[in-house]
């Protein structure tokens, strides 16, 4: 026997569906428009906007320089002294492992194209923090064997050295100075 539904319910008469379907859709429609009449009435905040550029409390000073061999073979070597110009103490994050990459481009050329770059060497992301109280500084190195940046490939000469290097995640190359090359003869 198969079961009957009565058709007597008030809520499956097909008028009174068709009015609370368009009770619903007119409420879903205009309540967000009531919402932002009401919410227009309200006395508004102002709008506070900022935007300032980080400053950099730190200054950079790059130099340049050729060891002269005792033990060790001769060696380019760059230093770069970080100081902090703030009035407060500043930190920072610099490359763990290889914190400057030297690059070198033929000095007095009319075309500014690096013929030598440290390699690429596996840095760490993780980088060692500094912290500087105002006025002082830290200091980092990289050296290279002149032996192994002129190799077979580049001659001796007068070139122009840059130091490469990362502060907070952010890459800066600075000028460092001009060297004479020369493989000297053992």
């Amino acid at each position: 026997m198969p079961s009957e539904t009565p058709r007597n319910r008030w809520w499956d008469h097909p008028l009174l569906k068709g009015i609370g379907g368009l009770a619903v859709a007119l409420f879903v429609t205009f309540l967000p428009l009531a919402i932002d009449a009401i919410r227009a009435r309200r006395p508004a905040k102002p709008i506070e906007i900022v935007a300032s550029e980080p400053t950099r409390e730190f200054s950079y000073e790059v130099r340049s320089g050729v060891t002269t061999p005792a033990a060790a073979p001769e060696s380019i070597v760059v230093a770069v002294v970080i100081t902090s110009t703030g009035t407060g103490s500043a930190r920072t994050t610099v490359r763990q492992y290889c914190p400057v990459m030297i690059q070198l481009r033929r000095a007095q050329s009319d075309t500014a194209r690096i013929v030598w770059s440290g390699p690429e060497r596996t840095c760490l992301t993780r980088g060692r923090e500094i912290r500087l109280e105002p006025g002082q500084s830290d200091t980092l190195r990289a050296s290279e064997a002149i032996r192994n940046v002129l190799g077979d490939s580049l001659p001796g000469g007068r070139y122009s050295v840059s130091a490469v290097f990362e502060i907070d995640g952010e890459t800066v190359t600075r000028a460092a100075g001009e060297l004479d090359l020369r493989l000297r003869a053992r």
